[in-house]
């Protein structure tokens, strides 16, 4: 039997609050809380990509494997069947 995992995404523009909001409602509801520019940079370690690299090594694997890319991979690997993702910043982030 497979299940369905849920995921609240937390999403704004640059400096509105999104890691304090995700902070809370992750404490709040029991929730594991993961970062979209985690999984970008623990990608780019193992590729070794610099910090400068970031947004290159970004867009590239979004030409590659589509805007969802790092959230699927954060889902795939979560031990949970319920998270809380912050900082999607495309829509396939959140479809």
């Amino acid at each position: 039997m497979s299940s369905t995992k849920k995921v609240i995404g937390v999403i704004g523009a640059l400096g509105s609050g999104k890691d304090t909001a995700a902070g809370y409602i992750a404490h709040a509801l029991n929730l594991p809380l993961y970062q979209i520019s985690s999984q970008l940079k623990t990608l780019a370690r193992e590729k070794d990509i610099s910090r400068e690299g970031l947004i290159e090594f970004s867009r590239m694997l979004t030409q590659q494997y589509g805007d969802g890319y790092l959230a699927e991979c954060i889902v795939n690997n979560a031990m949970s069947d319920n998270l809380l993702i912050a900082g999607m910043r495309q829509i396939g982030q959140i479809e």
